[in-house]
């Protein structure tokens, strides 16, 4: 597990195919998710900054790309936790 000093965090991935940027955020404590905003861009590669993170924290996070025809693709979960 991780570890993240500020409360802003950015999630950088690649695809294969051209789609769009969000993320699945799960705080693990209270078992909230949240998604953030897509961003409606087409890319391969993508980035989401995802801010106002609590402290002492442990959180999960999985990339969530959508393409033109709509497939969707969740990448592997990864977690970390704040300070």
């Amino acid at each position: 597990m991780g570890e993240v000093i500020l409360s802003t965090v950015s999630i950088t991935w690649k695809t294969d195919i051209i789609s769009t940027s969000q993320v699945l955020l799960t705080d693990l404590g209270r078992g909230v998710v949240t998604i953030s905003e897509s961003d409606n861009l087409l890319t391969v590669n993508h980035e989401v900054k995802l801010t106002g993170l609590q402290p002492r924290t442990n959180y999960k996070v999985q990339a969530l790309s959508v393409s033109s025809d709509l497939g969707r693709t969740l990448g592997p979960e990864v977690t970390f936790s704040t300070q």
